[in-house]
């Protein structure tokens, strides 16, 4: 399973990444902050990058968490 997890550079977006990895998911954390977690590797690469293309409804991801606040 491969999971995107919006806003989840913090504590609780990086736990539950570890804990999705050891499920044997594949996760990517979108956020732009990152607090950083011992088995949370960052892909500088990636953190270039302008443009970020997720595309759901063609099947690249399985499921979709947004983990970031909202004040409205």
């Amino acid at each position: 399973m491969r999971v995107c997890i919006v806003g989840g550079g913090g504590y609780l977006g990086c736990e539950l990444a570890a804990r999705l990895q050891s499920h044997g998911a594949h996760t990517v954390i979108l956020d732009v902050s990152f607090a950083g977690h011992p088995s949370i590797q960052l892909d500088e690469r990636l953190t270039t990058r302008i443009q970020v293309r997720i595309s759901a409804q063609h099947g690249n991801v399985d499921d979709f968490m947004d983990l970031g606040f909202s004040s409205g």
